[in-house]
């Protein structure tokens, strides 16, 4: 029996990666009926008949897309497409959920954008690591390299942003076909179909689609003021314990909004994410 790790599964057919090699491997029956074996799973191998006897106790896992032990979500942005900041706090958020470190990282740093360090600010306020990138100059693809090394990198983000692009220039080669950008819509085409895990160096890099689909059913609609940093050295100075911070009366984040300490756009997508899962939640 040999330790490995599952970098794709395709159709029953999974590819493990055992002392630096590729296996194929089959799944025992038992876990296919009671378990799902997904890329990043930790797994023990009957390596003479290639199967997979056993899947190792997860630290996460997402069923969309099917990935389990990620240590970090980089979360990708540009300017071209515009950046969807409500998708990209729903990462955010989905990556605390899970025990996830996430990394926001500005692609295309090369086209003028004179909003990228409002940007910056916004969410460096959130105490949410942020690093402008380039895939097409290799600008801070070193920075970013440095910051995947010693564990499993995943990312996500909106199509054309750069994901497939920046994967290509960490791997030093043409490693996925990149989408091409649509002038008329200004949207990409998603090339990335299933799940494939990457070995680099000491670090592992996974191209994953589906995470636009994200929804956070795990969340209570009152917990959500939890996951937004930039109101905890501000949330007990409310009148009400029990505050979420909307629209009550003496509410300190409030207060810290129309301060400026606290990034009106950040607080603005907190009660569009907080309203839609109250009222998600409240027809269940």
């Amino acid at each position: 029996m040999q330790k490995g790790i599952v970098t794709k599964g395709i159709s029953g057919m999974f590819s493990v990666l055992i002392d630096g090699k590729i296996i194929q491997c089959f799944a025992r029956r038992k876990l296919k009926d009671d378990n799902i074996v997904l890329a990043g799973d930790i797994v023990d191998v009957d390596i003479d008949n290639c199967v997979i006897e056993n899947i190792k106790p997860r630290k996460n896992k997402l069923i969309r897309p099917p990935i389990a032990n990620i240590d970090r979500i980089i979360i990708v942005i540009s300017c071209v497409p515009e950046a969807d900041f409500y998708l990209t706090d729903k990462l955010l958020i989905a990556a605390r959920l899970n025990n996830i470190e996430p990394i926001l990282c500005f692609n295309k740093i090369d086209i003028k954008n004179d909003l990228v360090n409002e940007i910056e600010q916004q969410y460096l306020r959130a105490g949410i690591r942020f690093l402008k990138v380039s895939a097409k100059s290799g600008y801070n693809i070193d920075k970013l390299i440095e910051i995947m090394h010693g564990g499993l990198n995943c990312f996500a983000g909106q199509s054309a942003v750069g994901k497939s692009s920046l994967i290509n220039a960490i791997l030093g080669c043409n490693y996925s076909e990149i989408g091409d950008l649509s002038a008329k819509i200004s949207r990409g085409k998603n090339t990335t179909r299933h799940t494939e895990i990457i070995a680099v160096d000491d670090f592992f890099v996974a191209d994953t689609p589906g995470f636009s689909l994200l929804k956070l059913d795990n969340l209570k609609y009152n917990q959500l003021k939890d996951y937004f940093d930039e109101f905890i050295p501000y949330q007990n100075d409310c009148k009400f314990s029990s505050c979420n911070h909307i629209q009550e009366p003496d509410c300190a984040v409030i207060d810290a909004v129309n301060n400026g300490k606290i990034a009106f756009e950040r607080h603005k997508r907190y009660i569009e994410i907080y309203s839609e899962l109250k009222k998600e939640q409240s027809y269940n």
